[in-house]
C-alpha cells in the first residue's frame, strides 16, 4: 500500500507521468491479487483504480503495447474478482 502511496504523490509532482502511471496500476493489480479471496471488495476496488491508471497512461502514449497489456489483465482480473474464472465485469 505504500508503494501505491508514492506512485500517486509521484503523479502530484509530475502529473501524466506515464511510469508513475504504469507502475501504479501495476502496484494495485498486485494488491488486487493478493487480497481477492479474503476481500474482494477492496479487491475490485483496486482493479477500477488499476483501469483509471491505465486510461490515463494511454492518454499520455496511445501505442504502448504494454499498457493495453496490462489493462487487459486487470480487465480479466476484475472479471474473476466478480464472476469468478471465466465471467465477464463491469470494470
Amino acid at each position: 500500500m505504500q508503494a501505491c502511496a508514492k506512485f500517486e504523490a509521484s503523479l502530484q509532482v509530475q502529473p501524466g507521468a506515464l511510469n508513475a502511471l504504469f507502475n501504479w496500476g501495476v502496484c494495485l493489480n498486485d494488491l488486487a491479487a493478493s487480497c481477492k479471496d479474503t476481500a474482494p471488495a477492496t479487491a475490485r476496488a483496486c482493479l477500477v483504480a488499476a483501469t483509471r491508471c491505465y486510461a490515463e497512461a494511454i492518454d499520455v502514449q496511445p501505442d504502448n503495447p504494454q499498457v493495453l497489456n496490462n489493462w487487459g489483465l486487470v480487465l480479466q482480473g476484475c472479471a474473476e474478482v466478480a464472476y469468478g474464472r471465466g465471467g465477464r465485469s463491469s470494470c
